[in-house]
């Protein structure tokens, strides 16, 4: 069973003056079973930020570099992870040969001359999607994999670091994902119950740690 309330589409744009009640105008119904959120807990990467793209390139390219040729379905077993059930999925997925702690310097190196110099674009509604739950008083925490000094980076670069009242970062929670202690740290940290919290994600594994 699900510890987050189910969720559902609603309008990007409050009517002017309005608060929560702009969320009940949608023309969808809403199902009686589902309730509005007390809060809100997001992913970022490939959710907000469209880093995933570039995460992907940017790791094909640390393969070359090092003369391997990935599979790339071994890649999309590791979106959503921790760094260390990455290395684990990578060693085993791709085998003896694979070069791991080379392409994950380079990968690294690549990666993090790009994000801090450059924003990476923000997902289409992204940051309507915040603004809509800000003027409708909903609070908001983050749940990424994404180390502190590179995820406060990359929100600060995309003008969205302004939206959440509490982040929980890689490394931070006592299980990363696919294990759902980041987002019960964030609604622990929100002071508001799984139950009464949406999960909004994109990955498998951030929907596995929020679904546990």
């Amino acid at each position: 069973n699900s510890r987050y309330a189910s969720a559902t589409s609603f309008p990007l744009a409050p009517s002017p003056g309005r608060t929560r009640s702009w969320l009940t105008d949608s023309p969808l119904t809403l199902p009686p079973t589902v309730r509005l959120p007390q809060a809100v807990v997001f992913d970022m990467d490939g959710l907000l930020l469209d880093s995933e793209r570039l995460a992907m390139a940017t790791f094909q390219q640390a393969c070359r570099e090092s003369g391997f040729e990935p599979a790339m379905a071994v890649y999309q077993r590791c979106i959503g992870s921790t760094y260390e059930a990455t290395e684990s999925l990578m060693r085993e997925g791709f085998g003896a040969g694979f070069p791991f702690d080379a392409v994950a310097a380079r990968w690294s190196a690549i990666y993090d001359q790009h994000i801090q110099t450059q924003a990476v674009a923000r997902k289409p509604g992204a940051r309507e999607i915040l603004q809509c739950l800000t003027a409708a008083e909903i609070p908001m925490a983050l749940a990424t994999s994404t180390h502190r000094r590179n995820a406060e980076v990359k929100l600060r670069l995309a003008g969205l670091d302004h939206f959440f009242r509490t982040t929980v970062c890689g490394g931070e929670a006592r299980r990363g994902k696919p294990h759902p202690d980041p987002y019960l740290l964030a609604c622990e940290r929100l002071g508001t119950s799984p139950a009464d919290c949406w999960a909004l994600e994109d990955s498998m594994n951030g929907t596995r740690a929020a679904l546990t």
